[in-house]
Order: C-alpha cells, then structure tokens, then sequence
C-alpha cells in the first residue's frame, strides 16, 4: 500500500524531525502522522 511506504519512511526519520514537524501549525497534518505513527507502532508489534 501506498500508505506503508509512508511508515517505511516515517521510521527512517530521526525522532527529533519527527517531534518538529508535529509542532507545526496544520492540524490536519498533526492527525496524519500520528495516523501513521500509530500505524507504524501496530506493524511493530
């Protein structure tokens, strides 16, 4: 899925990018990478 590849690449992410770019402004943009965080977390599992 075109979704995963977004996980694949969320982990190759330094946290600290990660935590910076969930700082920003967009809110719609906050609820999509917790979307993907919590993703990413379940395929961890």
């Amino acid at each position: 899925m075109f979704f995963d590849f977004y996980v694949i690449l969320l982990q190759q992410l330094p946290f600290s990018f990660v935590a910076q770019f969930k700082k920003q402004e967009n809110e719609q943009l906050k609820i999509v990478i917790d979307a993907i965080v919590h993703r990413s977390n379940i395929h961890l599992m």
